[in-house]
């Protein structure tokens, strides 16, 4: 028999279970943040930032002390570009109140629209906010990239105003799918938990119905693999490609492609590299692609692009007509990589595409 003390004291462990009770969801390919769960409240670790509790009702009990305690944000600040695509994919873009870029530079449609319908208002770059715009337009969240560390005097400011500051790191990742993964992590700030992870899920398995993995098919499952360039011809007639190892070389591998350029290596961390048009030539002149970047560099016809580069008229993928592009949105459509590398995968086996990347007409 328990006596009346013991009784009391299971009792108490057990409220103490209950009110501390948390679950904690295992991401499949992020390594960055995780999301802990608890009793009126998600909790939202990002890796090297304070922990950020966004409540879901009412007072949430035994956060952690350091926690940034916030409700789901309804006018943010965005000023990581890279946000809002995942915030168009979960139903969370009406949120974004604040924008650090100019609708001339944003190409997600759905935020574009917003800034050049006035629900968004354009409150000065990432480097120098307008705050009074900011704290008299209620400002409860802002989203930035690592770039803010260059600017920690802007940080402390923000928060000092009593806006809350989150760093999204999804750039930081080491996979294509990591990154996609962070919509799960836009999915808790703005209480569109069940949204994200509804994305998230179609996504992974759209690739998995393909037979298309993270690290891509084998050699032997695929035949000869395709050899694909992906690049654009800067103002100063220079070819600028992707370093071997980025997120777009991983994405073209998981399609089953093969990186042409993987011996050009970037210095200090950058995702490019400058080339003269000789060393292109050397190495990507029998690709069997060739995928041209527009965001610096708009061009959609071979007229077009050979007038910027004459050279490439000696290629293979040009002579053979198989030659693409993706549009100036590319680089801000981080929750499209699924429709990418599902396109690169239809191209290297015979198809042109045509959801991200489009085939480049004479």
């Amino acid at each position: 028999m328990y006596s009346i003390k013991s009784l009391k004291n299971i009792a108490f462990f057990l409220i103490f279970l209950v009110l501390n009770f948390r679950s904690f969801s295992e991401n499949r390919y992020a390594r960055l943040f995780s999301v802990e769960r608890g009793e009126g409240f998600s909790l939202l670790r990002i890796d090297g930032e304070r922990p950020v509790a966004v409540l879901s009702g009412g007072k949430a009990a035994k956060l952690p002390k350091d926690a940034v305690v916030i409700s789901p944000a309804k006018r943010c600040y965005v000023a990581s570009t890279s946000a809002f695509d995942p915030l168009e994919r979960i139903g969370a873009i009406d949120f974004a109140a604040f924008s650090s870029v100019k609708a001339s530079s944003l190409f997600v449609e759905g935020a574009r629209k917003r800034l050049e319908g006035g629900k968004m208002r354009f409150s000065g770059k990432y480097s120098s906010p307008d705050f009074e715009m900011l704290l008299s337009g209620g400002c409860d969240l802002a989203i930035e990239n690592t770039m803010i560390f260059h600017r920690p005097e802007v940080r402390k400011m923000l928060e000092e105003l009593g806006i809350p500051v989150v760093v999204e790191k999804s750039s930081l990742e080491k996979s294509p799918l990591a990154r996609l993964e962070w919509v799960k992590a836009f999915g808790v700030l703005f209480g569109r938990e069940a949204e994200a992870q509804e994305f998230f899920d179609e996504q992974i398995r759209i690739l998995e119905s393909a037979g298309i993995r993270e690290l891509g098919v084998s050699s032997e499952e695929s035949g000869v693999r395709k050899r694909v360039a992906f690049f654009y011809v800067s103002s100063a007639g220079t070819i600028v490609a992707r370093r071997a190892g980025d997120f777009v070389s991983k994405m073209i591998g998981m399609a089953g492609g093969e990186y042409v350029p993987s011996g050009f290596r970037a210095s200090g961390g950058n995702s490019s590299v400058r080339v003269q048009a000789e060393e292109f030539f050397a190495l990507c002149h029998d690709a069997d692609v060739l995928i041209y970047d527009q965001s610096l560099s708009p061009v959609s016809k071979m007229e077009e692009l050979l007038s910027l580069c004459p050279m490439l008229s000696d290629f293979r993928a040009v002579k053979g007509g198989r030659v693409f592009f993706v549009g100036r949105e590319f680089f801000q459509m981080t929750a499209g990589i699924v429709p990418f590398v599902s396109d690169v995968s239809e191209i290297v086996s015979g198809g042109d595409g045509g959801r991200v990347v489009f085939k480049m007409n004479r």
